[in-house]
């Protein structure tokens, strides 16, 4: 399966949450089980819809 492009922390507007994502981004780039793989992208979802709603209350 081929990679995703790698994305860097700075295309994130807080560092922080950048960081995070990244690594989660990077976790989801180098898993190979399905379970582990589909945990990941469900975190990562979590995180997405959170940080959208902070940044976009309505």
């Amino acid at each position: 399966m081929a990679k995703p492009p790698q994305t860097k922390p700075d295309s994130f507007s807080d560092p922080v949450e950048g960081d995070a994502l990244a690594a989660l981004l990077d976790e989801i780039a180098e898993e190979e089980t399905p379970e582990r793989l589909l945990k990941l992208a469900l975190e990562l979802q979590q995180q997405l819809l959170l940080s959208k709603q902070l940044k976009n209350p309505n």
